[in-house]
């Protein structure tokens, strides 16, 4: 998709409207293993009971950026399988809502990172 003159003068690229491009994807498969790998390391080798409850948080929240991933690719072969049921949901703007669920996963992620709940700090 080229951007019109108008988008190209204030710098501006649009992404395509069609689905999932291809450098978000990758972003939130990145987010997703940072929450299932990077995220429970541990420098000791018996971690507390709060950074295994953590570990929890983290397991959970990667296993769901990668869920809202998984359907949003559902969503897009669907409509090669099934064109009425793709119209019917469709109106529901299922991909707006994945990449959200992604998105809020990866936050509670971040957050539980950072300590910002009181039931999980060291």
């Amino acid at each position: 998709m080229t951007p019109s003159l108008e988008e190209s003068q204030l710098g501006m690229v649009s992404l395509p409207q069609d689905g999932f491009s291809k450098s978000l994807r990758r972003t939130a498969v990145h987010r997703a293993l940072t929450s299932l790998f990077l995220f429970t390391k541990s420098d000791t080798p018996n971690p507390s009971p709060k950074k295994q409850m953590g570990n929890v948080w983290y397991g959970v929240c990667g296993w769901a950026i990668l869920a809202c991933i998984a359907l949003i690719g559902l969503h897009g072969l669907l409509q090669n399988f099934d064109k009425a049921l793709y119209d019917r949901i469709g109106g529901c703007k299922p991909v707006f809502w994945l990449e959200a669920g992604a998105v809020i996963s990866f936050g509670v992620a971040w957050l539980v990172k950072g300590e910002s709940f009181e039931f999980l700090r060291d």
